[in-house]
């Protein structure tokens, strides 16, 4: 930290040899100290400035800031930002209806699929369901064991476009 000069005073003494001239410093803006020519400056590593404190007011944190937002509060659901913009090949280790909490607060049965390579599971949407049948078959128990590729895309939902994970079989190819 530096130490603005802010004057000398030939009225006051040095705060740490209590000679007659000394010269008023500010260390940080935290305060004001007399000191002479002759005694050293004060050791203000450990001070933070006023301007450093509202820069940064929590010097050791530097690493939470870098941090992804979507690592503060980690998800159970796959979520486009789950694929870092590129397709993920999926094997498929459940699929079980499931009663979960609709935004509105209501429940609701879905289907949920459970992968055998992530932690993650994937909520099927009715445009999933299909794309899940023309790749691995309309038999659910039958999906357990194979592949499915996850990739992320952008489609238009209550007049927006919006991210969204879509699936196919693998390679983009049909069954």
């Amino acid at each position: 930290m530096n130490l603005r000069s802010v004057g000398y005073s030939a009225r006051h003494y040095c705060d740490e040899c209590y000679s007659r001239v000394a010269k008023t410093i500010e260390p940080g803006g935290l305060s004001y100290r007399l000191l002479c020519s002759k005694c050293p400056l004060p050791n203000t590593e450990h001070l933070v400035s006023a301007a450093d404190a509202l820069v940064n007011p929590n010097p050791g944190a530097e690493k939470a800031l870098k941090m992804n937002i979507h690592e503060v509060y980690p998800s159970k659901w796959l979520k486009v930002v789950d694929l870092a913009g590129k397709p993920a090949v999926l094997k498929v280790a459940t699929a079980t209806m499931e009663t979960l909490k609709a935004p509105d607060g209501t429940q609701e049965t879905k289907l949920v699929v459970r992968f055998a390579n992530t932690s993650k599971a994937l909520v099927v949407n009715k445009t999933n369901l299909h794309a899940l049948g023309e790749a691995l078959g309309d038999n659910t128990e039958a999906w357990v064991g194979q592949t499915i590729e996850a990739y992320p895309t952008r489609v238009f939902m209550g007049g927006k476009e919006v991210d969204a994970i879509r699936l196919r079989k693998p390679n983009g190819g049909a069954r």
